[in-house]
């Protein structure tokens, strides 16, 4: 579907058959909020076109949470990550929590040196991810920001099949506008039972 056929169902659902209360430009920033959601929270297999297999080289940054770790920075385009690994030895690496890392600096656990692990920091100028033990580059997976709209010929860049969620979201995000918060919820239930279905988060 075109951006022109998903507003144009989403008008006629609002009782707008031509732009007026909403414009075109403001539906449209609607849907890249939508699709940028939908890559956060559908299958992966809904979104694999935007997927994004990178070598990330080592920065000069230093962690103090984790030994014998280097600091790899997130691309900005990533918006979700899909598997971080040693580029040298091809393993996947277990993400660590908050919590893991306490333990760690208590002493009740040690870091292996041969199963690689990674937690997330916001470093100043972006968030970044602390890698060990320490590579001098890894493997990233991740999937990317979707461009965005910028006329009603564009069409979404996320899985044909789900192009009609975006119809629910515009309504919701519309009528929220315009203070029809009931009704607004009922195209927002409409659009996160949709996900579900889908197998999505």
């Amino acid at each position: 579907m075109t951006m022109l056929e998903i507003i144009t169902t989403a008008r006629h659902l609002l009782n707008e058959k031509v732009e007026g209360f909403w414009e075109d430009t403001e539906l449209l920033g609607y849907a890249d909020d939508c699709q940028e959601d939908l890559i956060k929270r559908l299958p992966l297999a809904d979104i694999i076109d935007l997927q994004v297999r990178q070598q990330v080289a080592s920065s000069p940054d230093t962690d103090i949470l984790l030994s014998n770790s280097s600091v790899h920075r997130i691309p900005s385009d990533c918006i979700r990550i899909d598997t971080i690994a040693g580029y040298v030895g091809r393993h996947n690496a277990k993400k660590l929590e908050t919590e893991d890392l306490w333990i760690i600096q208590s002493g009740y656990l040690t870091a292996s040196q041969t199963d690689p692990v990674y937690y997330i920091s916001n470093f100043v100028g972006g968030k970044s991810i602390i890698f060990s033990p320490a590579e001098n580059n890894i493997l990233f997976v991740y999937y990317k920001r979707a461009n965005k709209f910028t006329s009603t010929s564009d069409t979404p860049e996320v899985n044909t099949g789900v192009h009609s969620l975006f119809i629910p979201y515009l309504c919701y995000r519309a009528l929220a506008k315009d203070n029809e918060l009931n009704l607004a919820l009922v195209f927002k239930k409409e659009y996160d039972e949709a996900i579900k279905n889908r197998g999505g988060m």
